[in-house]
């Protein structure tokens, strides 16, 4: 983001990651699912810095490899080629047949490198593992909506997104999708896609134990660059310097005190669209960790 669009935005960005309650929550445990988000969004990052480098191949052959890396820690990383396939489509269709065979190969290869187990059991361990966990899932229920849950509702991925991103950012995330839908900025494009993708996909695969947040946990850091590009892209459309510093100065003072009063029951955070923790416990919404 720094890069891009310069030191201020990219400071934005991590500033947007800290504000955000129910991410911070995150970075506190020693959870795969914080390592899985950095690794994926670091995934996505260099896939698209790669694509403008004239070692395209390399960099390509490099995020596959990850990617091989990234699905043997956790299976959900299988929805990272549909993403770059869907944006590669939407901007960059010369790179398609290059990104498929590379992915393939590299990120085979990435997977069996990093899974001792299939070296001496084969494929059919990890297809055991597979069926394992999803057998965990079909047995195990999720409290939403007042009820518990086995095969939760298709909306549940984003309501429960909408209600746990602040509401002062609400607005700006709008806002800077359609900036990145008016510039046709990859960047932003690609965090358009990455949120989309992982939404659908949970509102088809219905069923996930304890808090739903942290299955779909790696889409926060790209909504962040969307939240700071329709920030900064608002506050410019101001032409007056007070205007804009009361924008400012609102979203830093409301988001802070919204992390103090939560501190440090991050994963009770719910905001103000549903009541806060208390509307949405009224509401039968979980305010544990593994409700």
């Amino acid at each position: 983001m720094a890069r891009n669009y310069g030191v201020l935005y990219g400071l934005t960005t991590v500033a947007v990651c800290l504000l955000m309650p129910r991410f911070t929550g995150y970075l506190r445990l020693a959870e795969i699912t914080i390592h899985l988000t950095w690794l994926w969004n670091g995934i996505l990052l260099v896939f698209l810095a790669g694509l403008r480098s004239q070692r395209s191949t390399v960099w390509l052959c490099l995020t596959g490899f990850l990617w091989g890396i990234a699905v043997a820690a956790k299976v959900t990383a299988i929805l990272l080629p549909l993403i770059c396939l869907i944006f590669l489509g939407w901007c960059d269709r010369k790179h398609i047949g290059r990104f498929i065979i590379c992915w393939a190969i590299a990120g085979c290869l990435g997977f069996v490198l990093s899974w001792p187990n299939i070296w001496y059991e084969g494929m059919a361990f990890f297809v055991d593992h597979v069926r394992h966990f999803d057998q965990i899932n079909q047995h195990t229920t999720t409290l939403y909506g007042g009820r518990e849950w086995t095969q939760l509702p298709w909306h549940y991925p984003w309501v429960l997104f909408g209600v746990t991103l602040p509401c002062a950012m609400l607005p700006f995330w709008g806002w800077g999708i359609r900036c990145a839908w008016v510039n046709k900025d990859p960047l932003g494009l690609l965090a358009i896609v990455n949120t989309l993708v992982v939404l659908i996909a949970f509102s088809w695969y219905r069923s996930y134990p304890g808090d739903g947040i942290r299955h779909f946990l790696m889409i926060y850091p790209l909504t962040a660059v969307c939240i700071t590009w329709g920030f900064w892209d608002a506050v410019q459309r101001l032409r007056r310097t007070s205007w804009k510093v009361i924008i400012v100065t609102s979203m830093l003072v409301y988001s802070i005190i919204e992390n103090a009063l939560i501190y440090p029951q991050n994963f009770q955070y719910y905001n103000a669209l549903i009541g806060g923790t208390e509307g949405a416990l009224k509401t039968g919404f979980p305010a544990q960790y593994y409700d």
